[in-house]
């Protein structure tokens, strides 16, 4: 038996992919520190896959390492457990818990090929910390994970990955992409969690007007929050779904729709670009700080479209 250990619905759609690609029987730990509608919906249509699911949403605690190693037990010997959050103690636990035999992980996003990223960068805990994990049974970490695995299912083709031994899956099949256009058009702009992006916190709220005056300029736009994202400007724009953005997208290339899709670099943005009746537009803005601009960039020299956010400095001074 396999097991694949999701924290993301864009995890579980990768995840889906490669079970389907199997021909053994699996198992499903899915993990979220967000219960809401949309997790609870991958989540299930994952499972219905699975002979023993595992859904979580508890907070990191005594109680969850005993459900963890609860959870372990119960699945008893795996062959290979695929996962795509390599640096969660979370995951550590649970494969400081199992038996297995090797070690498959996926991309968590652009993450993976972000240099910036919280991948790449090395975090040390001190010693009094390292002694109760140990005590608690973790004996893995980021760095043994990525020794450890066998191979590594990208969505992005021929890019560098904090994982060597790199083999490309596609998010969809192309079986999944059946656009025959109708002569309509749609536009959504994805969210963000504002506050992340900019240069500094103060910003967050400039920025989200700037995003504002941009989305009142264009006809029928509608505005996809992020999962994180707390924010109420947007709310006569918002899609009300428990689908993610990909699927949104599909549902509309489904139905004969040309989608423009406006954003600061996100996952979905990379993850659909290219995509036959889909544009990609790229927003520059000088209140995002360096690792969106760089995100910006590196789509934007993939194929998107940049447009400029105009009116977002205008009250900023001293930037640099």
């Amino acid at each position: 038996m396999d097991l694949f250990i999701c924290f993301t619905p864009l995890q579980s759609l990768i995840a889906n992919q490669i079970s389907s690609k199997s021909n053994l029987p699996s198992s499903l730990f899915y993990y979220t520190d967000t219960d809401n509608k949309k997790n609870r919906y991958y989540y299930q249509r994952l499972s219905r896959e699975m002979c023993i699911s595992e859904y979580c949403s508890q907070p990191f605690s005594l109680s969850l390492l005993l459900k963890l190693y609860i959870f372990a037990k119960k699945i008893q010997k795996i062959n290979n457990i695929y996962l795509g959050s390599i640096d969660n103690q979370i995951v550590h636990y649970l494969l400081s818990y199992l038996d297995f035999k090797q070690i498959i992980t996926y991309d968590d996003g652009t993450a993976n090929i972000t240099r910036d990223s919280l991948f790449y960068k090395n975090i040390k805990l001190s010693k009094f910390k390292m002694i109760l994990h140990f005590i608690f049974g973790r004996r893995y970490y980021r760095d043994r994970v990525v020794n450890e695995s066998q191979v590594h299912y990208s969505i992005y083709k021929n890019r560098e990955n904090i994982i060597d031994k790199v083999e490309f899956i596609p998010l969809f099949d192309a079986s999944m992409i059946d656009f025959k256009p109708q002569g309509k058009t749609v536009s959504i702009f994805l969210g963000t969690v504002y506050r992340d992006i900019v240069i500094r916190s103060e910003y967050a709220g400039l920025l989200e007007t700037s995003v504002l005056s941009f989305l009142h300029g264009i006809e029928d736009i509608l505005y996809l929050p992020h999962p994180r994202e707390e924010s109420s400007a947007f709310s006569q724009y918002i899609i009300e779904s428990e689908k993610i953005a990909e699927d949104i997208i599909l549902g509309y290339l489904g139905a004969g729709y040309v989608v423009d899709i406006y954003g600061f670099g996100s996952s979905a943005q990379f993850n659909v670009l290219n995509v036959n009746g889909i544009r990609c537009f790229i927003c520059i803005s000088d209140l995002v700080n360096t690792v969106i601009s760089d995100l910006c960039n590196e789509i934007i020299d993939l194929g998107a479209s940049p447009i400029l956010l105009v009116n977002a400095c205008e009250h900023v001074e001293d930037l640099k």
